[in-house]
């Protein structure tokens, strides 16, 4: 008697049939809600198709050989298809998906032949141990190239490699050791294998769900930080973006330059317009901003009509002339637009020393006032005090509370005394 004697195999199907059941539902409710998310669908697909599988299995010797052995083998190559197909939708990669189908079409050639013109069991569970450790394999490498160091997915990836390493192994050793005429025989090897079967699907289930929720959440986040009129970063995801680049250029001695950007006379596009055409030119100042950004730069709405504006790598004439480049895109964009004629207010700063956060923002905002005393559609360069900036300025010498306060609640009276 051994360890597992106590086990019916067929038992031992039907709790994979039950484990795939569960997870193929759990997968189409996260499809459901969330359709965007990529691969999802395919992943339940290849769950759900573990039902009929494990039901052919357990019908074996009750129903036409031809149906529990070449058509539940069929679902198991299908089965690791759409599971392939999903991890490459999930990773965006090309993979290896016309090697995959080719194997497996031939794989179910050789069962095919092995079961309905001469029967040998040994042929039939290599071509099956191959195409399902290969399958693994793909999955185990594809899934470890997105990881970018996330310790889930390494640990998913070890664990279909290790997985895929014990059925490849099983396919080299079933012709040397031999393997009894019936899966179903209750002997440790086939008992064992049952097992480690319930074994991969709760296991693989679990670390695709651990996958996707943290996809999910990291879609939410990603959207919470998003202004969904003009498309930019809100006011949190900029803020927490400069603290970023802030970071990144401490370790790096690399300057970064800030722009705040405010609209000229927005009030009175509102009043006189209407609150669609204040909307409307919200979105056509992101898009003219956006039109001269390179690729690393970072633009959020700071504001009712404020823009802030991250410049790696920038300093103060460089961020100038990006400035002008701004504002000279909007008057050309403004041009054909349904709205009057907008213009912009500049302020900008660079940081290149051990500040915070918001003494950049202040002397950006500062700078902005200039802007505005200055007659508004200009730019204002305010560079750091010890580098030569231009005398001082009330608004730069306040202290760093009251700045705080007049840059986060924007109690400027520039639309009304300027």
């Amino acid at each position: 008697m051994h360890l597992f004697s106590w086990v019916d195999n067929r038992t031992l199907i039907v709790c994979q049939c039950i484990m795939a059941a569960v997870f193929s539902l759990v997968l189409f409710c996260i499809w459901r809600l969330y359709p965007q998310l990529r691969g999802v669908g395919s992943m339940a697909i290849g769950f759900s198709l573990g039902i009929p599988t494990a039901a052919l299995f357990a019908a074996r010797g009750h129903i036409p050989n031809f149906l529990s052995i070449v058509v539940a083998n069929f679902f198991i190559f299908l089965l690791y298809v759409f599971l392939y197909r999903g991890v490459l939708l999930f990773c965006q990669s090309r993979g290896y998906m016309p090697a995959l189908l080719t194997l497996a079409g031939v794989s179910l050639v050789v069962l095919t032949y092995y079961s309905e013109v001469q029967h040998n069991i040994i042929p039939r569970i290599f071509v099956i141990s191959l195409t399902v450790g290969v399958a693994r394999a793909l999955m185990a490498y594809e899934i470890y190239k997105r990881s970018a160091g996330q310790m889930h997915m390494i640990l998913f990836s070890i664990t279909l490699g290790l997985f895929s390493a014990s059925t490849l192994i099983k396919a080299l050793l079933v012709p040397l050791q031999g393997s009894p005429d019936s899966f179903l025989t209750n002997d440790p090897i086939q008992s064992t294998q049952l097992l480690s079967g319930i074994l991969f699907v709760c296991v693989d289930g679990m670390f695709y769900l651990t996958m996707l929720i943290r996809e999910v959440t990291s879609t939410i986040e990603h959207q919470a930080q998003l202004d969904f009129l003009t498309g930019t970063l809100n006011r949190r995801g900029i803020e927490e973006a400069l603290i970023v680049e802030i970071a990144r250029t401490r370790r790096s001695q690399r300057p970064i330059a800030v722009l705040l950007i405010d609209i000229d006379h927005f009030k009175s596009i509102n009043d006189i317009q209407g609150h669609a055409a204040g909307d409307e030119a919200l979105r056509l100042v992101s898009r003219s901003i956006a039109s001269v950004l390179r690729i690393y730069d970072t633009l959020g709405r700071f504001g009712g009509d404020e823009f802030l504006l991250v410049l790696p790598e920038t300093t103060g004439e460089p961020a100038m002339m990006i400035a002008e480049r701004i504002r000279e895109a909007l008057i050309s964009m403004s041009a054909t637009a349904r709205i009057p004629p907008m213009t912009l207010s500049i302020g900008v700063t660079f940081f290149e020393r051990n500040e915070e956060p918001i003494d950049i923002i202040g002397r950006a905002d500062a700078a902005l006032y200039e802007a505005k005393r200055a007659g508004r559609n200009c730019s204002r360069l305010q560079p750091p005090p010890d580098l030569g900036n231009p005398g001082p300025h009330p608004h730069v010498a306040l202290p760093r509370a009251t700045l705080l306060s007049r840059v986060t609640s924007r109690r400027r009276t520039r639309n009304t005394t300027l």
